[in-house]
Formats: structure tokens, C-alpha cells, sequence
């Protein structure tokens, strides 16, 4: 169950959403999809199938990193939760950073867990 005080302003089931449609299509980008076998370069990868379950294991993954950071802000110190960094008018927070690397390093995690074999 996804907190109710939401910490994290950008944190909600609509955003989730874009978020993980924005987080699939960097993940497949460059993916060709032919005879149910997803290939990246020439590295043939796994079944369609299991590879949407793998995506689906990071997507859930993925929520519990956005429910985790929700739930934890409100035990961090001000610097690491206040608009810390500005950057050409836009303020960031040490954990908006965080996050971002988190999602980052889940990306390519994934990438390459999904086509290596």
C-alpha cells in the first residue's frame, strides 16, 4: 500500500506509470522483435516471454524503489531532502538524485541480465 503523506511531491500512480513507460522504452530501445525472440546487435536473447516477465520482476522492483524513498524521506536530514542543488532554475534534492541513480543502475541491470544469456 503506497503511503499516504507522500514526501516525494512527484510520487503517484499516474507518474509511476510514465515513469515506467519511459523506463521500458529505454530499456528496449534498439530491440528488434522478430520470430518471438527479442535480439539486441547479434546477441540472440531470451524468449519474449520470459523477457516481459523479467521486465515486470524490475517494474516491481522498481515501485518498491519509489515506495522505500517515500517512506524513508521523512526520517533523512534536510540536506539530503531539501532543494539542495539548482541547476539553471531547477531545484533537486539529494534523494531526487539518488533516485534517479538508482534507476539508472536498475536500468542497466536489467539490460544486461535480459540479453545476456
Amino acid at each position: 500500500m503506497l503511503s499516504s503523506t507522500m514526501a516525494i511531491p512527484f510520487f503517484g500512480w499516474p507518474s509511476f506509470c510514465i515513469l515506467s513507460a519511459i523506463y521500458s522504452m529505454l530499456l528496449f530501445v534498439g530491440a528488434r522483435f522478430g520470430d518471438n525472440v527479442p535480439k539486441l546487435a547479434k546477441e540472440n536473447a531470451r524468449p519474449l516471454r520470459q523477457t516481459f516477465l523479467i521486465h515486470l520482476i524490475f517494474l516491481g522492483i522498481l515501485l518498491g524503489v519509489f515506495e522505500l524513498a517515500a517512506d524513508i524521506s521523512s526520517y533523512l536530514p534536510d540536506w539530503l531532502t531539501g532543494e539542495t542543488i539548482d541547476f539553471r532554475g531547477v531545484t533537486f534534492s539529494g534523494l531526487e538524485i539518488m533516485l534517479v541513480v538508482s534507476i539508472c543502475v536498475l536500468l542497466l541491470v536489467e539490460r544486461r541480465y535480459i540479453y545476456s544469456r
